[in-house]
């Protein structure tokens, strides 16, 4: 018996932020896509000014590793349309727009470096400038997510409040809860 093929497609979505002209700001959901290759992008001071001069401190889409994933697009094995958004253990790099321009496709890295920490302090930035100007470029590799740091579900398998013997517990409701926490408890 074969075995069933899995889509590379997350069931779940990720919603992309976007402030228009008028001001108002629209969420708008993208297909996640997991990675499958790793992707090493190198951080340079260069990348850090002009995430200064665009003030990207606290922001997922101008911080320093957004700029640089953007300017080293060649070395994703995907399309990167220029929509970045890095979290402090994810990067979502965008891959596909829609017909008005957002986002609808997107692929998914984790990543365990600390950089995104220094885009949410005061000083941070300026702190992870001069320590790239003292010692020199910075190595971030992206990696493709791992099957349990997905969250996919497997049917069949043991459900949560189940014992080992497949029953359930009882579930009670309003007082006959309130009574028997009390009787467990005594």
């Amino acid at each position: 018996m074969s075995k069933k093929k899995r889509s590379r497609i997350a069931a779940n979505k990720h919603y992309w932020k976007y402030k228009l002209r008028n001001g108002r700001i629209v969420s708008k959901a993208a297909k996640v896509i997991y990675a499958t290759t790793p992707v090493t992008l190198e951080l340079t001071a260069d990348h850090v000014g002009e995430s200064i001069r665009v003030k990207g401190v606290g922001d997922t889409q101008t911080c320093s590793m957004a700029i640089c994933t953007v300017k080293q697009a060649s070395r994703f094995p995907h399309p990167v349309t220029g929509d970045v958004e890095w979290y402090y253990s994810r990067a979502f790099v965008g891959s596909k727009l829609d017909s008005d321009g957002f986002v609808s496709e997107c692929y998914v890295y984790v990543h365990n470096d600390d950089v995104a920490k220094y885009q949410d302090s005061k000083d941070g930035q300026k702190k992870l400038f001069a320590e790239l100007r003292q010692n020199g470029d910075r190595k971030v590799r992206l990696l493709p997510l791992t099957e349990s740091e997905r969250g996919t579900h497997r049917s069949g398998g043991e459900h949560r409040g189940s014992r080992e013997d497949g029953t359930r517990r009882a579930r009670y409701k309003g007082t006959q809860a309130r009574v028997a926490h009390v009787l467990a408890s005594a």
